[in-house]
C-alpha cells in the first residue's frame, strides 16, 4: 500500500515537470506579444510580456530557449527606456527615473555598454529636469536632495552641480554654496563645454549679487568677487559691482573699484557711465577735483550733456 502511494506521488511530479517546462514556441509567441504591444507604444503590457518570455526561458529545456530568452531580455531593456521617455514627456520624474534605472541594470548585466551609457545619460537628464522643476518651484530641500542623488549616477553633470548649488544657496547655506560654484569654476576648466558652463555660474552668481544687493552688500559682493576671481575682465561683474557700491551709497568702494571696472568695459557707453558714477561719488565726498577730473571724461552718451554743466559749475570761480 505504502510503495502505490509513492508511486503515485512519483507520477505527479514528473508531470508537474512536464507541465512547467516552457517550449521554444511558446517564448516566441510570448515575446512576439510584446514586441507588439511595443510597436503600438503599449510598454506597461509590453514590459509584462517580454518579462514572462524571459522567465518561460529560465525553465524551459529545449535547446536555443535561453538565446530566446537573451533577446527577450534585451528588448525588455529598450522598450523600459522608451517607457521612461515617455514617463519624462508627461514630467512624471519619478517614473521616469525608476525606468532608466530598470533599463540601465539590463543592459549592465547584458554587457551592452552603448546602451548601458544611453540609460545613464538619460537618467542624468530627467534627474537635471526633476532637480531644475524644483529648484524653480522653491522646494529646495527636494531638489537638493535629488542633485544629490543624480550626482551619484553621473558625478560630472555641471548642471546638477549647478542646480545643487543654487538650492543650496537659497536654503541659506551660502558659504557652502559659494564653495560649490567655486569647485564649479575648476571643474569647467577641463570640461568640453567650459564657455557654456561657466556662463551657467556666472549667470548664478550675478543673479545673487542682485537680489542680495538691497540687504547684504557683504554678500553681494561675496558672489561678485568670485565671478571675478575666475575671470578678472568680466566687464559685466565689474560694472554690476559698481553699480551696488553706488546704490548703497558707499561712494568710497565706488572710487575703490572704479578704475578697474572701466578699464574692463569694451562699449564705450559704459565707459561713460562709470566715469560718471565717479565722478558724482568724488563730488559727494567733496572732492572736486577728482570730480571734475572724472566728469571730464564724460564726452559722449546719455550723461555727457548733464556733466558737462557739472563741470562747468564746480569750476566756477566766485
Amino acid at each position: 500500500m505504502k510503495l502505490r502511494i509513492f508511486l503515485i506521488a512519483a507520477v505527479s511530479i514528473m508531470v508537474a515537470s512536464t507541465v512547467s517546462a516552457q517550449s521554444i514556441n511558446d517564448i516566441t509567441t510570448k515575446l512576439n506579444e510584446g514586441m507588439a504591444a511595443a510597436n503600438a507604444r503599449d510598454f506597461d503590457k509590453s514590459i509584462v510580456l517580454l518579462g514572462e518570455a524571459y522567465d518561460m526561458s529560465k525553465t524551459s529545456t529545449e535547446e536555443g530557449a535561453l538565446d530566446i530568452g537573451k533577446q527577450a531580455y534585451a528588448a525588455l531593456g529598450s522598450v523600459t527606456l522608451n517607457s521612461g521617455k515617455k514617463a519624462a514627456s508627461t514630467k512624471d520624474y519619478d517614473a521616469a527615473i525608476k525606468a532608466f534605472s530598470k533599463g540601465g541594470e539590463i543592459f549592465t548585466s547584458l554587457s551592452d555598454t552603448a546602451n548601458a551609457k544611453q540609460a545613464i545619460a538619460l537618467l542624468s537628464k530627467v534627474y537635471e529636469l526633476k532637480a531644475f522643476s524644483l529648484n524653480k518651484a522653491g522646494d529646495f530641500d527636494n531638489a537638493l536632495a535629488t542633485c544629490q542623488e543624480g550626482l551619484v549616477n553621473n558625478p560630472n553633470s555641471s548642471l546638477l552641480l549647478l542646480l545643487s548649488a543654487n538650492s543650496k544657496y537659497s536654503k541659506g547655506n551660502t558659504s557652502e554654496a559659494l564653495a560649490d560654484y567655486a569647485a564649479l569654476y575648476a571643474f569647467a576648466k577641463s570640461a568640453p563645454q567650459y564657455a557654456k558652463i561657466e556662463g551657467q555660474v556666472n549667470n548664478a552668481l550675478l543673479s545673487n549679487a542682485a537680489e542680495v544687493a538691497k540687504t547684504n552688500v557683504d554678500l553681494a559682493e561675496d558672489n561678485i568677487a568670485l565671478v571675478l576671481g575666475n575671470n578678472p575682465k568680466n566687464e559685466i561683474a565689474h560694472m554690476q559691482r559698481v553699480q551696488i557700491y553706488n546704490a548703497a551709497k558707499d561712494y568710497k568702494s565706488v572710487i575703490k573699484y572704479g578704475d578697474e571696472a572701466v578699464a574692463a568695459q569694451t562699449k564705450l557707453d559704459n565707459k561713460m557711465t562709470l566715469n560718471y558714477i565717479i565722478g558724482a561719488a568724488y563730488q559727494v565726498l567733496l572732492d572736486n577735483d577728482n570730480a571734475v577730473k572724472y566728469y571730464n571724461k564724460v564726452t559722449s552718451g546719455q550723461y555727457a550733456a548733464n556733466a558737462k554743466q557739472i563741470v562747468a559749475s564746480l569750476t566756477k570761480k566766485p
